[in-house]
């Protein structure tokens, strides 16, 4: 399961519960880690001049408190 998953699966909960304290930060960076990675941040297109296919990815949110971004800076 994903961060995003489990943002989307508990979100409605966790904002009954704590979302009249939530600062707008915190809001924010929900919103972008439930979008991170997935077709509402858009994607990229590009064409691999050695296998002559298409390809596509969707877009990082860049979101600091998000880990798949976090993730990538690690790695490189």
């Amino acid at each position: 399961m994903t961060v995003n998953e489990i943002i989307r699966l508990y979100r409605g909960q966790y904002e009954n519960k704590y979302g009249t304290n939530m600062l707008p930060s915190h809001q924010r960076a929900l919103d972008d880690l439930a979008k991170c990675r997935t077709e509402e941040m858009g994607t990229v297109h590009w064409h691999c001049n050695e296998c002559a296919t298409e390809h596509f990815s969707f877009m990082p949110c860049r979101n600091r408190s998000c880990p798949n971004c976090q993730n990538n800076k690690k790695i490189k």
